[in-house]
Formats: structure tokens, C-alpha cells, sequence
């Protein structure tokens, strides 16, 4: 009876969970008065607080005989990120990546950070923004992205789509993009052409972890921090392929494999003229073997579609 209990809890808040947009494991309820069941406090040490948005870390200290110690966090994802961009070529080989972030009114929290994946062989990506701060730029310093095109899920952890971080940082005289407002002037510069990367969105009060947090509480944890789901992700469009790193069916199939990604997290409708004529355009080069100047017949229906028509056409530039 217990574990049917337990399991109830944990299946409500699973659905709770996906209808206040966070993005966690399936954990229980922190309960309203704050006492654990002694069953269920000897071995879950992780729970949620659906009443502040707040994880709550809560175990026994001393190797299980001491005092209980209890500590809460908030999630670095209560943002509701819409990110647009804008792509040109310059003369010199060189592609501008120009950013406009939106934290939509659904959002709880300003958002403070933006991280993008690119290629971890990308040296010549550089970030610049009025007022916000640059990191990861150069491979001394990458932090390695474990899902490049995707987030929330294990579909393409392939070496293909493994990369590095850079990100953009509110600094001291920087504002936060608070729920209902946009900001803009998130350039970056890269020599790799377009494709279909993930931007992260989170608010930046990062969790410090106790030093002595026993193996068995760290262990449940660790994986609510990991990006994909201590943040918000989105795909959009970004660096990711070099010259003489990828031919043009590789390309094809990599793009038509991330709009169809886009398609089914609902970033893009299943039912666009526009979409149905890229994945063709990208379905014959994979069979043909090259790209041809591309033509599309049907109109860009949103800005995302739009941004897909410049990008597509920049991704087999030689």
C-alpha cells in the first residue's frame, strides 16, 4: 500500500511538473506540514515544494544517525524563453549570429543567462553584447554540452552532436530579461555555417552543493542540475558546421533531422506548406549527393520559418 502511495505521488507530480513548465525527474511532494513519512524520509532525500517552486534536499547527517539537514534551492528553468536570429555571410567567410531573447509573461523568473552549443573545434566564435557578458569562447575553456541539437531527452547523444558552451551573462550593469520583456544584441561570430543547435535559458542563482552531501543524496540530485534539466532549452538556429568537417549529406540529413525536432516539440506546425518543401529539398540531397541552388515555392508562415530560409540555403555555402 505504501509503495501504490508513493507511486500516486510521484505520477501527480510528474503531471504538475509538465503544467508549471519545469523541467525535472520524477520526485515527490514536499508535504504542506514538512514531516516525511519515516519510510519514505530513510531512503528519498530529494523532493518538490509545488506551493514555492523550490526543490527541497532533506537527509539524515552523520551517516544516517545524526540530526536531519534540510536545504532548498530554486530552479535555475521558471523562464519561458522565445529566442530569434538573424543570419548573414560577410565577404571574409565570417557568419553573424545576431540574437533577440524574449522571456514570455508565462515565465516566473528574469532570465540572467543564455548559453548556446557550438562545435567544440569552433576557435573562432566570439560573443559581444552592450552589456552583457561572454564566456567559453576559446577550447581552454569549454564546457561540454552532452546533447548539442536536443534537450530533455537521449535522442542524439552522438559524438556528431557533442560540443561546448558560451554563454552570455547579466553583469553588473546589465538588466535580466524579467518575464513579459525582450532583449536584444546577443551578436555572435562564427566561421561555421548555420544549423540546428540548442539555446539554454536559465536565471543564473546556481545551487552550491554542501561539500560532506552523502554519495546517496547526491546521487538524486545531481542529475536535476544537469542542463537539460536545471534549464530551459530551446532549439534555434547557430555555428555548427565547419568547411572540411562535414560533406553535403551529412548536412541535409543533420538539418532535416532537427526541424523534424522542432516539428515535434511544437516550435514549428506539422502542417507547413513551407516545412513539408524544405525536408523534400533536404531529402533529395541526401539521395543525390549534392546541393543545388535553392528555390522554395512556399512562403515562410512565422519568423522561425523565416529565419529557416536564410539559415538553410548559408548551411551548404562553400
Amino acid at each position: 500500500m505504501v509503495k501504490t502511495i508513493v507511486w500516486l505521488v510521484t505520477f501527480a507530480c510528474t503531471i504538475v511538473l509538465a503544467q508549471t513548465q519545469l523541467v525535472l525527474s520524477d520526485i515527490p511532494f514536499w508535504p504542506k506540514n514538512g514531516v516525511l513519512p519515516p519510510d519514505l524520509a530513510a531512503k528519498q532525500f530529494v523532493y518538490y515544494d509545488i506551493a514555492t517552486d523550490e526543490i527541497v534536499v532533506s537527509y539524515p547527517a552523520d551517516g544516517g544517525t545524526g540530526p536531519r539537514i534540510t536545504f532548498r534551492y530554486e530552479p535555475q528553468n521558471l523562464v519561458s524563453p522565445d529566442v530569434q536570429v538573424s543570419v548573414q555571410r560577410q565577404a571574409n567567410g565570417q557568419y553573424f549570429y545576431d540574437y533577440q531573447v524574449t522571456n514570455q509573461p508565462t515565465g516566473k523568473r528574469p532570465i540572467g543567462w543564455f548559453s548556446l552549443v557550438v562545435p567544440s573545434t569552433d576557435d573562432s566564435v566570439s560573443l559581444a553584447h552592450p552589456a552583457w557578458a561572454g564566456f567559453g569562447m576559446k577550447a581552454s575553456t569549454p564546457g561540454v554540452a552532452p546533447q548539442a541539437g536536443l534537450y530533455a531527452g537521449p535522442q542524439l547523444r552522438v559524438q556528431a552532436n557533442m560540443g561546448k558552451f558560451v554563454a552570455w551573462g547579466q553583469g553588473a550593469k546589465s538588466t535580466a530579461i524579467g518575464p513579459g520583456t525582450s532583449q536584444a544584441g546577443f551578436h555572435l561570430s562564427s566561421s561555421f555555417r548555420p544549423g540546428i543547435t540548442t539555446a539554454y535559458f536559465y536565471t543564473g542563482k546556481a545551487l552550491r552543493v554542501p561539500a560532506e552531501l552523502p554519495p546517496a543524496v547526491a546521487d538524486q540530485l545531481l542529475p536535476l542540475l544537469q542542463p537539460e534539466k536545471d534549464y530551459k532549452g530551446v532549439l534555434t538556429i547557430g555555428p555548427k558546421y565547419g568547411q572540411a568537417h562535414h560533406d553535403d549529406i551529412w548536412i541535409a540529413g543533420d538539418l532535416a533531422y532537427g526541424i523534424r525536432r522542432m516539428v515535434n516539440s511544437n516550435q514549428l506546425p506539422a502542417d507547413s506548406p513551407f516545412i513539408a518543401e524544405v525536408i523534400a529539398e533536404l531529402t533529395a540531397i541526401t539521395r543525390n549527393g549534392k546541393a543545388v541552388n535553392f528555390a522554395f515555392k512556399a512562403k515562410p508562415g512565422s519568423p522561425l520559418e523565416q529565419e529557416l530560409a536564410t539559415a538553410v540555403p548559408l548551411s551548404f555555402a562553400h
